[in-house]
């Protein structure tokens, strides 16, 4: 299991709310936490918040709060798990993985064109029977 910092988990907070389009007034409206306190622990002012705040949050966010404290996600297999740590780590890379994402869904005959020209750069293993 990875390790609790509190860095790490603000990082994880932030990431999400920009995802998420959530900003403090919003998450404070949807966790009960007032906007303050909230304030304070995304700040790092509250050095040790509660398993409670720290639930709500996590709620509030639609996320488990192990992936919140420790950026795990006990129903991810570990290759995912390592995808989503990847993407964590990298934030300059997100814009382009999440525009690839909404190719995806926008048009899939546009994502095949992308994923074969993948494919002729990085070998990308099928699953055959």
């Amino acid at each position: 299991m990875a390790e609790y910092t509190l860095q790490d988990m603000l990082k994880r907070i932030k990431v999400l709310k920009k995802e998420k389009k959530i900003n403090n007034n919003k998450l404070s409206e949807v966790t009960g936490i007032s906007l303050g306190t909230l304030s304070k622990i995304l700040a790092g002012v509250t050095k040790e918040p509660s398993i409670e705040s720290i639930i709500k949050i996590s709620r509030g966010l639609n996320v488990s709060a192990d992936f919140l404290i420790f950026g795990e996600n006990p129903s991810l297999t570990p290759q995912e798990q390592s995808v989503l740590s990847a993407y964590m780590a990298h934030p300059e890379m997100q814009p382009v993985i999440n525009k690839i994402l909404d190719i995806k869904a926008e048009d899939p005959s546009i994502s095949n064109d992308i994923i074969s020209e993948l494919k002729q750069d990085v070998p990308i293993p099928t699953n055959s029977k």
